[in-house]
């Protein structure tokens, strides 16, 4: 499975997080595809990809989904074959934003 890195604030809207793997996609429907995100802290959240091509799904970011700054990791299950892709390379970094890490200093 392959992540296309990503470098992102908390908060951030919009972003896409795409996870390729080594399976047809393409008959499948979206709401049998998770991705499941676990925070720096160790929370987990899954969501629907928004979007998939033959053997990548897509997910875009809402404000709320990332709350903390760290390493994220996430990983994909296909709910229609049982398909579970966790490597643990699946990796990105989250930032405060610039005004954040300001407060924090003053």
């Amino acid at each position: 499975m392959k992540i296309k890195g990503a470098d992102m604030t908390i908060g951030d809207a919009g972003v896409p997080i795409s996870i390729t793997v080594d399976e047809d996609l393409t008959d499948i429907e979206l709401t049998s595809l998770e991705m499941v995100f676990v925070s720096p802290s160790g929370n987990t959240f899954t969501r629907t990809p928004a979007e998939k091509t033959t053997y990548t799904a897509t997910y875009y970011t809402y404000t709320a989904d990332i709350d903390e700054d760290g390493t994220w990791h996430v990983y994909f299950r296909n709910l229609a074959t049982g398909f579970e892709y966790n490597e643990g390379n699946n990796v990105f970094t989250v930032r405060k934003k610039a005004e954040d890490m300001a407060s924090d200093n003053g």
